[in-house]
Order: C-alpha cells, then sequence, then structure tokens
C-alpha cells in the first residue's frame, strides 16, 4: 500500500520565534525538526511493518527556554490489511458446513475488515445492511446481510436468492480488496437449532411455557409449550424482495416442520 502524500505544516507566532518539532511515533517523520517562526514543516508517513488498523501518533512543538507547555497535534494513520484472506466457512447457528437461503453465516480468516468489531442494529421494516466498514459478503456475487465485521471473524447470512442453487462461491470485499473464492455446497434448508454454547449440541437455547430458560433445573412440564430457536428452514412466505427485512410479524416457512422430542 502507498503511504499517504506528504502534508504541510505551517507553524506561526506573533514574533519570530525558534521553535523545536518532533514526532512522537516511529512511522511519522517531520522535516524540518528546527528552525524560525514562521516555519513550514513537511510531514510525511511510512506504514511499512504497521498491522492494518488505526496507529495514533502526535506531532510535538515547543520553544527552547520557554516556560509553556509544548503544543501537541494528534495524528492519525489508517492502515489497510492485505487481501482477505477466508480460512474456513461455518454454518453461524451451530458451527456445523450445512447451509441453505437464510442460514447463518460464519467467515474465519484475516484482513476480513476493521480492527474495530462493528455490530449492525437491527431495526424493524428495516433491511439488514449489507456493507460495514469498508466489508462486503459476496455469494455467488449477491451482497449478504452482515451481522458483524471484525479483522479475523465476519458472521452474515446466506441470500434468499440463492434459493435453488447447489453449490456457490463466497468472496470477502474489503475495500475493494477481493479474497480468493471459496465454494460452499447449499441445500433448499438446513436446519440448526440454537444451544447455549453456540455449537448446534448440547443444551438448547430453549424457553419453558413459563418464560424460564430450560435447563435440567427447570425443566418443560408435560404438555406445556416449548419455544425453539433456530435458522436455516429456508424460504419463508414473504416475496423474495422482502426476505432480508427484519418483520415484526412471524412469517411461517414453505416448507414443511417435524418436530421430535425423545425420538
Amino acid at each position: 500500500e502507498a503511504p499517504a502524500a506528504p502534508q504541510s505544516l505551517t507553524i506561526n507566532s506573533s514574533w519570530p520565534t525558534p521553535v523545536a518539532v518532533a514526532a512522537t511515533a516511529g512511522w511519522l517523520q517531520v522535516t524540518p525538526t528546527s528552525g524560525t517562526t514562521p516555519l513550514t514543516v513537511l510531514v510525511t508517513v511510512n506504514p511499512a511493518g504497521l498491522a492494518s488498523g488505526w496507529h495514533s501518533g502526535a506531532i510535538s512543538i515547543s520553544s527552547p527556554g520557554s516556560l509553556a507547555a509544548p503544543a501537541v497535534i494528534p495524528v492519525a494513520l489508517g492502515v489497510l490489511g492485505g487481501m482477505p484472506l477466508i480460512s474456513e466457512v461455518s454454518n453461524g447457528a451451530g458451527l456445523s458446513h450445512n447451509f441453505a437461503p437464510g442460514s447463518l453465516i460464519t467467515i474465519y480468516g484475516r484482513d476480513l475488515g476493521p480492527t474495530d468489531p462493528q455490530i449492525t442494529h437491527l431495526n424493524s421494516g428495516q433491511p439488514v445492511q449489507c456493507s460495514a466498514a469498508g466489508t462486503r459478503l459476496l455469494v455467488n456475487g449477491i451482497e449478504s446481510p452482515l451481522l458483524y465485521v471484525h479483522d479475523t471473524q465476519i458472521n452474515g447470512m446466506l441470500p434468499f436468492a440463492l434459493a435453488g442453487q447447489r453449490r456457490v462461491e463466497v468472496r470477502v470485499d474489503c475495500h475493494g480488496m477481493l479474497s480468493d473464492p471459496v465454494m460452499i455446497d447449499i441445500d433448499d434448508t438446513a436446519p440448526v437449532l440454537f444451544t447455549l454454547d453456540g455449537s448446534g449440541r448440547g443444551q438448547g437455547a430453549f424457553v419453558n411455557q413459563s418464560g424460564t430458560l430450560n435447563s435440567a433445573n427447570s425443566p418443560a412440564t408435560r404438555g406445556s409449550v416449548l419455544l425453539l430457536y433456530g435458522a436455516g428452514g429456508g424460504l419463508t412466505d414473504m416475496p423474495s424482495a422482502e426476505q432480508t427485512l427484519i418483520h415484526p410479524d412471524i412469517h411461517p416457512l414453505r416448507n414443511s416442520v417435524t418436530a421430535w422430542i425423545g425420538g
């Protein structure tokens, strides 16, 4: 990545005054480092060897022999990472490798997005955003709704527009740099129930009719209603164009659903 263009900093005072100029970070340089006002200083940066993300530095301006505190000018440098690298693609609801249109999906790798995590805020009746902090998740070229974006992980949702396809290409676009494609297989449905540890196995993240979290110490009673949460049910009865909207109402799945308890 090319360094940012040099910037000029002009130091003025009411009368000619000797000043000393210093940079507080190794990637930040000032030239000259001393002189008499009015003085023009050239400020340059060198991002070589820096990790992707934001780096903070400062320029300190002082006058030798003065009792006044140095003037400090903060400087921030943003460094984009290299080409995004996808190391693994898994089902975001259960860490399996089964997918369907509408499934939650988790991408692991490096240089996928910002070093500061970005979490999507969901609003009723509004579409889930498909771009965050310069990052997009593309599946067969279709932008996917994003839930969480970070340098090493992306959580999103497979587009419902993939319905009917069986093998698709997953890529990450970070500030215009595309990862190499990773291929995954998808089906019409890939149901996964949410569990407490996020693995898709073990104790389910279910709610009893009483409103309590289901557990060995708080079991559901026979004949009561048990609320299950899951993903991967495939298309709903909404029109395809509205499937990425956050709806306050419940929409039935197009495919039939059968549940077994105890086999």
